[in-house]
């Protein structure tokens, strides 16, 4: 760094309290030095990068798409504004090469193509890219694959798409893959940032080709709804896969054996407690969902939820929480819930997280609506489940305190903010058997009178 003149660093919400930290410490040892701000990170708005850069210890900042922005910057011409047309290509022009020649192990990723149809409210995949796609030259991408599978220390590609199975094309590549593999005698593992979000018919052929012929860290098809309330997902201008094409998709995989997670945002705009039960009871009931992972509603730069307006019109009220090196900024409330509100639907997902999704009692659900219900509101009945679900509300008090800024020094309360979690409670209830069974059984045969599981705890299906 020393003998660097200029420090380019790419921001992310997750990454800008280190990056302004790392630019301080790069001035003081190089006073000269120039400092320059790219990524996601950056506001594309006028007046709010103005904001940005009267705050950032950084020299410039670069809106946008940064690849040729910021080579025009370094030869002192005028930003163009200019799209990426072709496909980066650090693997095929010998960047990496001297990295991958040291002998160490290596995960890799990069994209097939670059943007997102999609203008979701809370998402900047689609502002960054202006809600298009640039598909880069199907040759270039094989060449790189090829390059990626002649690595054997090269563990695990990445492929970066926010839509992976939206286009003919991508089923090329997966064959490509599989071609790789057996040729250079390559078994590297495959995850993808994202894949096709409102469906595809490509889709299940590629999935099908993955779980049959390549390695992968988890055999599951991930189904990112975020929430089935329509009111939310006409206010975060989204729309879930359509029923005619997730069912027969999601039938195909569970006869194959594959399990179904989908990924949900609790609390965006427009939802209530009633509503957020209800899209879990439809993820359970309609859908057969095997696993929900949650996280909280985070707001980003260069996104409808970042801008003022939006929030004006929403009522959307924000807090910063600081944890390790991030600072970000989280959701507590709008028109359609209130702190009371929100830390019901944390009540319900409580109950899912730790009941449903660890197998506990699935097969003895009978309405789930109505038994989170039920349960939550005789949690005073039941002392070892109340107190396990009181520390879980102490995080969510915590996190969503009615203050402007929080800062977090719990482990397990910075984990919470990446996903809601099963925490301590969990464990207090495996360490506790017998008095976890009395209250399961007493609770559920007031519901069920076919209540036969002797000792529930035995079918936990989830590791803590």
């Amino acid at each position: 760094m020393m003998q660097a003149d200029i420090l380019g660093l790419t921001c992310y919400v997750w990454n800008q309290s280190y990056n302004d930290r790392l630019s301080k410490y790069f001035k003081s040892i190089k006073p000269m030095g120039i400092v320059v701000y790219g990524g996601p990170q950056v506001p594309e708005n006028a007046e709010l990068k103005w904001r940005y850069d009267q705050a950032s210890p950084a020299d410039y900042s670069i809106a946008g798409l940064g690849e040729i922005a910021f080579a025009e910057w370094l030869l002192g011409l005028p930003l163009s504004g200019q799209k990426l047309t072709t496909m980066p290509t650090p693997y095929l022009d010998g960047t990496f090469d001297q990295l991958l020649s040291s002998g160490e192990l290596f995960k890799v990723s990069f994209e097939t193509n670059r943007g997102c149809p999609y203008s979701c409210s809370f998402c900047d995949w689609g502002g960054q890219a202006r809600s298009k796609v640039t598909f880069f030259d199907t040759a270039a991408v094989k060449q790189t694959i090829d390059y990626i599978y002649q690595h054997n220390n090269i563990t695990e590609l990445e492929i970066l798409d926010a839509n992976f199975g939206i286009v003919a094309a991508d089923v090329d590549y997966v064959d490509h893959m599989i071609e790789c593999q057996a040729k250079y005698n390559n078994k590297l593992r495959i995850s993808y940032s994202g894949l096709a979000k409102n469906g595809s018919k490509h889709l299940p052929v590629i999935l099908s080709k993955v779980f049959e012929h390549l390695p992968i860290d988890q055999r599951n098809l991930k189904l990112s709804f975020q929430t089935h309330t329509k009111q939310a997902l006409d206010i975060a201008n989204r729309s879930n896969i359509d029923n005619q094409k997730l069912i027969p998709l999601i039938e195909q995989f569970k006869a194959s054996g594959i399990p179904t997670t989908s990924e949900m945002i609790i609390a965006l705009p427009g939802e209530t407690a009633d509503s957020w039960l209800e899209t879990l009871h439809y993820n359970y009931h309609d859908l057969g969902i095997d696993f929900i992972r949650t996280y909280i509603l985070h707001v980003v730069a260069n996104t409808p939820l970042y801008e003022k307006d939006y929030r004006d019109k929403w009522q959307i009220m924000t807090k910063q929480v600081g944890y390790q090196d991030s600072v970000v900024e989280v959701v507590k409330g709008c028109f359609s819930y209130d702190l009371a509100e929100i830390q019901r639907m944390f009540d319900y997902w409580w109950f899912y997280s730790t009941f449903v999704n660890t197998g506990l009692l699935k097969g003895h659900i009978v309405d789930l609506y109505s038994e989170t219900k039920f349960f939550i509101d005789n949690i005073d009945k039941m002392p070892l489940m109340e107190q396990c679900l009181q520390q879980y509300r102490e995080i969510v008090s915590i996190i969503f305190k009615d203050e402007p800024v929080t800062t977090l020094n719990d482990r397990l309360h910075m984990r919470f903010l990446g996903a809601s979690i099963k925490g301590r409670e969990v464990e207090m209830l495996i360490n506790n058997p017998e008095a976890a069974t009395k209250e399961l059984s007493i609770f559920y045969k007031q519901l069920n009178t076919n209540w036969k599981c002797d000792n529930p705890l035995d079918v936990i299906s989830v590791v803590y």
